[in-house]
């Protein structure tokens, strides 16, 4: 049922935690990828999914990887894709981390699944037109050229392209009585379609792979490789969001490039490379599948949050400016002097012991408003992609951060201005900006407070949602994040199974990490003794 990897025995790693690697098949790249797991400190177990003793061992480690491949039925092994799919919602239910997550496994054995809603998030896909056993397909009603190959499926088995009916007619009817997939032929018009291999969920190694003479692409059928180093943003963005929308997190997409913009022809949540790849495609794609999944399995290490931190170090007056500098451009806020606020887009343009600078023209309201109010608040998000939304309509977001501040501001004189210039090259842009245009002015945020806002909601780099780290200057002061406990709290427990944040540590009285809680209310909401303090009331 399993093999263990690595010098230790089987009887000194039974007490200690596990991850399960699940296969179906004895690939080298199931033993290259545990033996990578291993010298990166990883304990593991290989787990045979065609031995029925091989959920329940799953069940008893900590974290599991599925190298369960679509196209098992086609090797015997449809025991596998039986187990594996009771053991994705049976993992999810205890909570053991599931890489990559079940979702994207039912989309890995649903090819129609996987096309429609990828389609439905707006990306571009080959149109349907049937799905069923070769008897309930109807050749007749199919548009040509076709594709036709196993719903449940992959490496180009039982497949082929019909550019007429009789093909299409002709291949149904050798066909196993499987579920088959009748969907648009894309023409590879480049001559070769483009494979892309993500690791986190973002491009790491782009490929061309050659049609054969048949019209398909695959290994088996003599396709070769090349580098592609000048892959197209637009192609390695459709694979990231489409990772995004089917919960892909290490896997690979066939992209074909054509007048509809990269073509998303199919989606795979198991890569698998031979020997020989390593040289061939540049990259050893299981050594970073390995890294991407001991950084998930270290982030494990503790299974209750740390204690909180006594004194946070707080963010520098140059931290501040880096963050913001990074977003870029960022939307700042004053009142417009009639009960209202403004809101325009600016930047800092730099910083110094006495705040954060920025400039405006006296003719704008913006100056008036600075001047009348002293008032100023500025936030910007910066993240890794754009937000995508699932089958669902619910959004899909990539690690990211924002940054806000809210604070005093005051005008400085050109006197002031050419001082700095003296010694700050960046203050050299706003002398040139006065000098082409004389009604420029520039101001300080010189006391204020403000937070960083740092989301990982799907938990991909680290094992919680949030950090959050507030921060004052110039004699401001800042409110902690998070809700607080009271003593009232009688240590039942509640509060603990309703975060999703994994902000609470049990105790008496149990206590909220406020960098990790996000203010969400649910605790407050389910304590039976009233004992969460809320901030709005």
């Amino acid at each position: 049922m399993e093999h263990l990897i690595g010098a230790r025995t089987a009887q000194g790693r039974r007490g200690e935690p596990m991850l399960g690697l699940l296969y179906e098949s004895d690939e080298w790249s199931d033993h290259k990828l545990a033996a990578e797991l291993e010298a990166l400190g990883v304990p593991v177990r290989l787990l045979d999914m065609e031995d029925a003793a091989s959920e329940q061992a799953a069940l008893g480690c900590e974290m599991l990887v599925s190298r369960v491949f679509a196209s098992a039925q086609f090797r015997g092994h449809a025991a596998s894709l039986e187990r594996m799919a009771r053991l994705a919602r049976t993992a999810e239910q205890r909570g053991i981390v599931l890489v990559n997550p079940g979702r994207a496994h039912f989309f890995e054995v649903d090819k129609r699944r996987a096309t429609e809603t990828l389609a439905a998030a707006g990306l571009v896909t080959p149109a349907v037109y049937a799905c069923a056993p070769p008897a309930g397909i109807d050749a007749a009603a199919l548009a040509y050229p076709c594709v036709l190959k196993p719903n449940c499926g992959g490496r180009t088995t039982c497949t082929a392209i019909a550019r007429s009916a009789d093909e299409a007619r002709a291949f149904l009817a050798e066909a196993p009585a499987i579920e088959l997939i009748a969907e648009e032929y894309v023409e590879p018009a480049r001559g070769f379609l483009t494979r892309i291999e993500v690791v986190d969920g973002a491009c790491a190694l782009a490929v061309k792979r050659s049609v054969a003479d048949n019209g398909l692409s695959a290994y088996r059928f003599g396709s070769t490789y090349a580098a592609y180093p000048d892959v197209p943003r637009t192609v390695t963005d459709a694979a990231e969001r489409a990772a995004a929308v089917l919960s892909i997190e290490l896997g690979s997409f066939d992209v074909i490039e054509g007048a509809r913009g990269p073509c998303l022809i199919d989606a795979n949540s198991v890569s698998n490379v031979s020997e020989d790849c390593t040289e061939l495609l540049g990259m050893d794609l299981m050594r970073a599948h390995a890294e991407a999944v001991a950084r998930r399995w270290h982030a494990l290490g503790a299974t209750a949050p740390p204690p909180p931190r006594k004194d946070p170090p707080m963010m520098t007056i140059e931290d501040v400016y880096r963050k913001f500098d990074e977003i870029g451009c960022c939307s700042f806020a004053t009142p417009d002097g009639h009960g209202g606020v403004e809101a325009r887009i600016a930047h800092f343009f730099a910083y110094g012991d006495e705040g954060l600078y920025l400039r405006t023209m006296d003719v704008k309201p913006f100056y008036r408003q600075l001047k009348e109010s002293g008032r100023l608040a500025v936030c910007g998000e910066r993240t890794e992609a754009k937000v995508v939304f699932d089958e669902d309509n619910l959004p899909l977001f990539k690690p990211g951060y924002q940054m806000r501040v809210s604070g005093e501001v005051r005008e400085l004189s050109m006197v002031e201005v050419e001082a700095k210039a003296a010694h700050d090259r960046n203050f050299n842009v706003a002398v040139h900006d006065i000098a082409k245009y004389p009604e420029t002015r520039v101001l300080v945020l010189h006391r204020f407070h403000g937070e960083l806002y740092d989301y990982d909601y799907a938990m991909a780099r680290r094992d919680h949602k949030l950090y959050r780290e507030r921060f004052a200057f110039g004699g401001d002061t800042f409110e902690e994040p998070g809700l607080r406990i009271t003593d009232s709290c009688i240590a039942c427990g509640t509060c603990l199974e309703g975060c999703s944040f994994k902000a609470i540590v049990p105790g008496e009285p149990y206590t909220i990490l406020g960098e990790r809680c996000d203010e969400c209310g649910n605790c407050y909401h389910v304590c039976p003794a009233g004992a969460v303090e809320g901030k709005g009331r």
